[in-house]
């Protein structure tokens, strides 16, 4: 491989990686309500927070930054955040349960070996399963029961 195209790779890694660090540690100086609240997207420079489908993602990023630094703060952070998508556990009806899992608790559980983290991964990962629909099929767009939304059924 060109040295010159290695250089230039490791440079927009880095930059990435600064960015990504003072992003996320601006939002994780955000402080968490009663209500499961993560940041998920900008608008006009201003962080929303929101009850997500995508709101397990914010601490996967937390973790990934730890992998990428070594710098415990970030776990720390994940720690703090995580507690608060825990309630959607029990949720099996809730079909993107799985983006809220596996990238908060599996990977936390990965990352640091916390027995807890990989309990509450499986409790999820089960009520998911219960909610099979009768078949053996599974819903994958809308609602996975009671639906007034059709849903695309595999």
């Amino acid at each position: 491989m060109d040295p010159i195209s290695v250089s230039l790779r490791r440079n927009v890694v880095d930059r990435a990686v600064r960015q990504a660090r003072q992003q996320l540690t601006r939002l994780a100086s955000l402080p968490p309500s009663e209500e499961i609240r993560l940041p998920y997207v900008t608008h006009h420079g201003k962080y929303i927070l929101g009850d997500k489908w995508s709101s397990g993602f914010f601490i996967g990023l937390l973790y990934r930054l730890y992998q990428l630094t070594g710098d415990p703060i970030y776990l720390e952070e994940a720690d703090h955040w995580i507690g608060l998508i825990e309630p959607y556990k029990n949720q099996g009806d809730y079909q993107d349960i799985g983006f809220l899992f596996y990238y908060s608790y599996a990977l936390g559980y990965e990352l640091t070996g916390k027995e807890a983290y990989k309990a509450t991964a499986l409790e999820a990962a089960d009520h998911l399963f219960d909610s099979q629909l009768p078949g053996g099929i599974w819903s994958v767009i809308g609602c996975l029961k009671g639906s007034i939304m059709p849903a695309l059924t595999v």
